[in-house]
């Protein structure tokens, strides 16, 4: 039989280990949360930015969330609605960033931004959006913007 001292000891350390390991897992999901909020937006900047110098040359706005941590994107094509690039520019490895004719799809029906997860290769893993647009003569196209999550990987891994 143990002892009120012990029993109160083990109690006082169960509960001490609960809302530690409650801490460390409400960290780990804010800094995830945190960083592919970070790349989201940048990837929404950078593909609003590109769908308005490419469908409409004279436009000089600003995107629409000005101050934000613009992100280099590894990869960008434009795909016409068939979902063919026309024009793209490559990642450092010469990867392409992959098409998803889903994203085409909802993204023609629903008129607004879709966001994929694809991996490139077992070990990495890309965020995607694939935006709409229309060029001055009304022809629909998709800009398509991509960025590695390796070191969105990485930071986790560390946090571990």
């Amino acid at each position: 039989m143990l002892s009120i001292r012990t029993k109160l000891t083990l109690w006082y350390l169960g509960l001490a280990t609960a809302v530690l390991a409650a801490f460390a897992i409400a960290l780990y999901a804010y800094l995830s949360r945190g960083l592919l909020t970070t790349i989201d937006t940048s990837l929404w900047n950078q593909a609003e930015r590109i769908a308005q110098s490419t469908g409409h040359p004279s436009s000089t706005e600003e995107p629409s969330q000005p101050g934000v941590l613009m992100l280099a994107p590894q990869f960008v094509s434009i795909v016409n609605r068939s979902g063919e690039v026309t024009d793209a520019i490559l990642d450092a490895e010469g990867r392409q960033v992959p098409v998803i004719p889903e994203a085409i799809e909802r993204a023609t029906a629903e008129l607004k931004p879709q966001y994929s997860e694809v991996s490139l290769s077992p070990s990495e893993h890309a965020r995607i959006i694939t935006w709409p647009s229309q060029d001055e003569d009304g022809e629909m196209f998709f800009v398509v913007v991509g960025q590695s999550l390796k070191e969105l990987e990485s930071a986790q891994r560390h946090l571990l």
